[in-house]
């Protein structure tokens, strides 16, 4: 499983196709909840 926020670069059939392809699933932070994705953001800033 991938989360990811719904940026357009995310959103593109070039990704869904290749998570789909390679058996991910894609999960998505809730429009206007940017805490959803908080832990990851966290994650990558250290």
């Amino acid at each position: 499983m991938i989360q990811s926020d719904l940026g357009s670069q995310y959103l593109s059939y070039e990704v869904e196709d290749f998570l789909k392809q390679n058996g991910m699933l894609h999960s998505y932070s809730r429009k206007g909840t940017p805490y959803d994705n908080a832990p990851m953001e966290s994650f990558h800033q250290s």
